[in-house]
């Protein structure tokens, strides 16, 4: 009954920011890159957080939860603020960059990249906080990449989730946030969708959302490392797709000598789009190719070994890397 009444508050919340997008001009406006003809509004991660800090209070969840909520709420007003001003790069990486240390400080980072057949233990030492601040700011920037076709950063967010939970049984409050927040996120990813047309408009996460996600995601995988104790082989495996596509496009702007922090249409949904003419049925192979090579991975992991499973990671992002660029060359 919680659940339901949480996506009841999100379709307010819906509704009470599509009046403040007015009042504000908060709209994302076409151009070259994008898709959409028309402005839309970018405050579905104001309404996803919105949401989220009054439906935790229906909780007694564990602090480590708590904390990474509270550190993600400032993530998503940098997006927001990204969103509205337009921030330059630089700007951007100061912002989140004092948010994830302040976090980081709090003793969630990384110690060591886990146990391994015939290595030992890898540990991080003093250069774990520098680690974990990278992997952070990684992550953020690959969600937001990933953020470009219709529901691609939710639906790849419940992917993780599942891949999550299938790495490890989840405790009662751990449980009770992840049915939260699938609640609170699947009237904007119908929205999103435009499966409400003409009764409801068209709504964008916006960077707001991408990035609070994004620091979502990032934060839990190394409360998986190091509050759960799963070897980091497993956790990895949770969002293959988005660390690929981060990779290659930033692998090939490097190689062509372009700037990394000038946006192109390089990523993975701008082909497939282009190639299948559909965002549904991008959106389609995008998550299950995500799901499937999540899915292998565990698998191989479970069945052989650690270091196995870093090796057929590499190879699955060089298949992708290859494969994406030959499509690229066909264009």
């Amino acid at each position: 009954m919680i659940y339901f009444v949480s996506s009841l508050i999100t379709l307010f919340l819906i509704f009470f920011f599509n009046f403040l997008a007015k009042k504000y001009s908060l709209y994302d406006i076409p151009n070259i890159r994008k898709a959409h003809k028309y402005p839309i509004p970018y405050t579905g991660g104001l309404i996803l957080i919105t949401s989220l800090i009054i439906c935790s209070k229906f909780f007694n969840y564990h602090s480590d939860i708590k904390t990474i909520l509270s550190y993600g709420i400032f993530i998503g007003i940098i997006g927001f603020i990204d969103d509205k001003y337009i921030l330059a790069p630089i700007s951007k990486i100061i912002f989140k960059s004092f948010i994830i240390f302040f976090f980081l400080e709090k003793n969630y980072y990384l110690t060591s990249l886990g146990q391994y057949e015939y290595i030992g233990n890898i540990g991080l030492g003093v250069i774990g906080l520098l680690f974990s601040f990278l992997a952070l700011h990684l992550l953020i920037n690959a969600y937001n990449y990933i953020d470009g076709i219709d529901g691609s950063a939710i639906t790849l967010f419940f992917n993780a989730i599942i891949i999550l939970v299938l790495i490890n049984p989840i405790k009662k409050d751990l449980a009770n946030w992840y049915l939260l927040i699938i609640s609170i996120l699947i009237p904007i990813l119908l929205i999103n969708l435009g499966l409400f047309k003409p009764y409801l408009q068209k709504i964008f996460l916006g960077n707001n959302g991408s990035y609070f996600l994004g620091f979502l995601l990032g934060c839990l995988m190394i409360y998986y490392k190091e509050k759960l104790g799963i070897h980091p082989a497993k956790i990895i495996w949770c969002c293959p797709i988005i660390i690929f596509d981060f990779l290659s496009v930033n692998v090939n702007r490097i190689i062509k000598k372009k700037n990394i922090l000038e946006p192109d249409c390089g990523h993975i949904h701008h082909i497939l789009v282009k190639k299948t003419k559909s965002t549904f049925l991008s959106l389609t192979i995008i998550n299950f190719a995500n799901l499937a090579i999540a899915l292998i991975g565990l698998c191989l992991t479970s069945y052989l070994n650690e270091i196995f499973s870093i090796i057929f990671y590499i190879i699955c992002f060089a298949i992708f890397y290859f494969t994406k660029n030959m499509i690229l060359k066909k264009k």
